[in-house]
């Protein structure tokens, strides 16, 4: 007998595409700023590409306000994951939101497929090493 298992993020309520790509950017970078403004002494390593945390960094500076103490755009993210800033990091991440090829997705397609197709609650995760 075959077990159905319950999807919370896979409703009829969330049907259409750019509905999902707009609820998983939402959560992406909730989760993301939550991420960044931890500081409760646990090292986390970012196992991702640089490519995929400077395309987070941006979805979270341009859609909220990710700055460090000084005002600056979130670049200081590589710094926090000891990963060196790119001399052009907009440049790399044009590049990443461009992204359509069938070696890699771009990254929102990927994090909205882990969120509604795979139901894993915290995507971000995937991304990370502790």
């Amino acid at each position: 007998k075959q077990m159905n298992m319950y999807n919370p993020f896979n409703t009829t309520a969330c049907t259409s595409q750019s509905q999902r790509m707009n609820e998983a950017q939402q959560h992406l970078i909730k989760a993301f700023v939550r991420l960044i403004a931890k500081k409760d002494g646990r090292k986390q390593r970012w196992v991702g590409t640089k490519t995929d945390l400077l395309e987070m960094a941006h979805l979270a500076y341009t859609f909220s306000s990710v700055r460090d103490e000084q005002g600056r755009p979130a670049t200081f993210v590589c710094t926090n994951f000891h990963l060196s800033i790119p001399r052009n990091p907009n440049a790399l991440v044009n590049r990443a939101m461009r992204r359509k090829n069938a070696k890699q997705a771009p990254l929102l397609e990927r994090y909205c497929h882990l969120l509604f197709e795979k139901g894993i609650k915290e995507p971000l995760r995937t991304w990370l090493a502790v």
